[in-house]
């Protein structure tokens, strides 16, 4: 990608390939999308912002289809407002702005009808987490998930039809533990062992264990769900893994 500024991070790619979605910039990061094809660069700033002062924005999100970016704009003490781009008609549309917090992540559905995002606030007693999801199409913004259960909660990429979504939050114990929620049951369930790497299939509920407890840092899935992409410092995933450090592995379901 073409850049010449200090600061690039953030780096998100369209389920095609051909658009990347990032930020950039030198003291304060600003989010772009570079097209593969036409090798175009789009920066990505409403035309009017709400008032406030803005100096920074962030990239959040790309759709898998790669025609809607979610970002947030805001300063050096937080994101004020979320927007979704769409890089057809080059129109923004703001997503939330919240009164009583800052924006912290976001997903968006493969085709850009849902788009999930987390807010935290700070108050007296600490800092307190939100999970909304709002349809782009009804124009409808749901609650989906507060309280002292999602501390510091990780979204993570809503399924390729929009209908669930998935976060990490905590047990009962306060151990890290995935959720996943049914936009169209409003039911929410836990995923696997608190602090494991598990596979589930979200169609049929089975789980598959990947790796234990402290031992595995999330990677990736493939489309399909057949591969798995993880780093492990377990030794006993392969033969002969008697090197003493992290390393990556490649897990084929069959």
């Amino acid at each position: 990608m073409p850049e010449d500024l200090q600061y690039t991070g953030s780096a998100m790619i369209s389920a095609d390939g051909r658009r990347v979605a990032y930020t950039n910039g030198n003291r304060h990061g600003e989010p772009y999308v570079y097209d593969r094809v036409t090798g175009e660069t789009v920066q990505l700033w409403p035309a009017q912002p709400p008032d406030g002062f803005y100096e920074l924005g962030h990239a959040e999100a790309i759709s898998a289809g790669g025609r809607y970016v979610a970002y947030g704009i805001g300063s050096r003490h937080g994101l004020q407002a979320l927007y979704v781009r769409d890089l057809s008609t080059g129109t923004d549309e703001q997503i939330a702005l919240p009164a009583d917090g800052q924006i912290g992540e976001a997903a968006i559905g493969a085709h850009g009808r849902t788009v999930a995002y987390a807010v935290f606030a700070r108050t007296g007693q600490g800092v307190t987490h939100r999970i909304h999801v709002k349809d782009r199409d009804s124009g409808e913004t749901r609650l989906l998930a507060d309280g002292p259960a999602l501390s510091a909660p990780r979204l993570l990429p809503l399924v390729v039809d929009g209908r669930r979504v998935l976060y990490n939050g905590r047990s009962a114990d306060g151990t890290p533990q995935p959720h996943a929620h049914d936009l169209r049951t409003a039911r929410t369930e836990p995923i696997g062992a608190p602090g494991a790497l598990t596979l589930r299939d979200l169609n049929t509920g089975r789980e598959r264990a990947v790796a234990a407890a402290g031992t595995a840092l999330p990677g990736a899935v493939t489309r399909n769900g057949r591969s798995a992409v993880f780093s492990s410092t377990a030794d006993d995933l392969v033969p002969d893994d008697t090197n003493g450090a992290s390393d990556v592995f490649i897990d084929h379901i069959h």
